[in-house]
C-alpha cells in the first residue's frame, strides 16, 4: 500500500538518530532559492538506484533545517523500513 502520512515520536529521553545529507538547491521561478537535503546520499554523486524507487519529501516546519529532532527521527525511521529515497525540503535553501 502507499503511505499517506508518516507520525514520528520524540521524547527527551529518545535518542536523536543522525543523517547525513547531501544538498540540491533549486532555483525558482521567482529567483529565490530552496534546498534538497537528500539523505544518506553522497556529494557530486548521482543516484545509483532504480529510476521509480519512490522519494519521501519531509517538510521541516518551522525549525527550516534537516537537523532537528523530529526530522532526524522520521528520517531514520523511513530508511530502515522501506528502501526509498528521503529528501528533505528547506525553503532556505
Amino acid at each position: 500500500g502507499n503511505v499517506s502520512s508518516v507520525a514520528g515520536f520524540t521524547s527527551k529521553a529518545a535518542k536523536v538518530p543522525s543523517a547525513s545529507y547531501r544538498r540540491e538547491l533549486l532555483k525558482l521561478s521567482d529567483g529565490g532559492t530552496v534546498g534538497l537535503d537528500w539523505a544518506d546520499e553522497e556529494e557530486g554523486e548521482a543516484w545509483k538506484g532504480r529510476p521509480d524507487t519512490p522519494i519521501v519529501l519531509l517538510m521541516t516546519g518551522n525549525t527550516g533545517h534537516s537537523q532537528g529532532p523530529h526530522i532526524l527521527h522520521l528520517v531514520h525511521r523511513v530508511k530502515a523500513r522501506t528502501n526509498w529515497r528521503v529528501a528533505v525540503l528547506v525553503c532556505r535553501g
